[in-house]
């Protein structure tokens, strides 16, 4: 990967998690049309046929109850460009997910036009959409899920933004040679029982509150965990999540480099605090920052720590912003303070 901010933006989209009851149609649409323009998206016209297209410039519209995509696209690894147009009525429609795709299914009422060097016009009864993340794939489901209930026809829906595993069950992904441990904290305030992640194929470990959801990902040559609190509610999860990767750039340029992606990324995007630190003999930087994920004001508190070997660790924590100073100790004096290298 050339940036490293581009996994950091991908995990931080863990964090969210709005008050979905309160979305109107218009936030909702808006929604999905940021999942299109912010992730590499293929499209598949044959659910037995692994071909694809890749979607670009996507723009979606909604005139309830009819959900319309217009994309360029180009066929797999060729440079053809084709124009695509589907259009289908979401009541008429069933959506799921399989892994990181989200399938569309429908008795033949798909409208889907492709022109270009192989032009069509015809109804169809199924497509898929691959995501980056089966998070995304569920988010997407779910925020048509979310439509689909103010249409009338169905009398609720999933919050768009519910994660794909279960709160209940920590989930753990194959090969990554990583183990929890329980273990009592010496207190007797709010800070919960903690549990040792311990990941030997890259290096670390760091404690986490007990009952907290892990979600792993394997990114090319970037290891990613996330740490999930339990759902309160409709609202936002607290979490935080480790990355590591190999990067020759100092901690500061690549503190820059995140800078300058988060204030493309996010709204209203502040940078409240940094400063250089040092967590059990590893230096780096941390900073913390304000901003949106959509209408939910948040607090972000980075750490960019780097090894002598170019290993370089992230850690971020995305905590609503009237929890802050409610977490704070959490997060400054048992999360960060637990981190170490294997």
């Amino acid at each position: 990967m050339k940036n490293v901010f581009l996994p950091i933006v991908l995990l931080l989209v863990l964090s969210n998690h709005l008050y979905s009851q309160q979305m109107s149609e218009s936030e909702t649409v808006k929604y999905l049309q940021n999942t299109f323009d912010n992730y590499r998206i293929s499209f598949y016209e044959k659910e037995e046929s692994r071909s694809y297209y890749t979607l670009l410039n996507v723009q979606i519209s909604y005139d309830n109850p009819k959900v319309t995509i217009i994309s360029d696209c180009t066929f797999g690894s060729f440079s053809i460009r084709y124009k695509l147009e589907i259009s289908f009525n979401i009541n008429d429609v069933e959506f799921s997910v399989k892994g990181d795709e989200l399938f569309i299914r429908c008795r033949s009422c798909i409208a889907y036009k492709k022109t270009g060097y192989d032009s069509q016009n015809t109804f169809i009864s199924f497509f898929s959409l691959g995501l980056p993340e089966q998070l995304i794939a569920t988010r997407l489901r779910n925020a048509f899920n979310h439509l689909k209930s103010m249409s009338g026809k169905v009398k609720s829906a999933p919050d768009p933004f519910d994660n794909p595993v279960s709160s209940s069950t920590p989930s753990t992904t194959k090969s990554t040679n990583a183990s929890t441990q329980t273990r009592q904290t010496n207190n007797t305030s709010a800070v919960p029982n903690v549990v040792t992640y311990t990941n030997r194929q890259r290096g670390f470990s760091i404690d986490y509150p007990k009952g907290w959801e892990i979600v792993e990902r394997q990114m090319q040559n970037i290891q990613g965990v996330a740490f999930l609190a339990p759902e309160v509610g409709a609202n936002f999860r607290t979490n935080f999540n480790v990355i590591v990767s190999n990067r020759t750039e100092s901690a500061e340029a690549l503190f820059q480099m995140t800078q300058t992606q988060n204030k493309k990324n996010f709204v209203g995007y502040q940078l409240n605090e940094k400063k250089n630190v040092s967590i059990n003999g590893i230096s780096g930087i941390k900073h913390v920052a304000s901003y949106k994920l959509d209408v939910y004001p948040v607090k972000g508190i980075q750490y960019t720590l780097k090894k002598s070997d170019n290993t370089v660790y992230v850690i971020t924590f995305t905590v609503g912003d009237q929890f802050y100073q409610k977490e704070k100790n959490l997060i400054e004096n048992i999360i960060i303070q637990s981190f170490k290298t294997l």
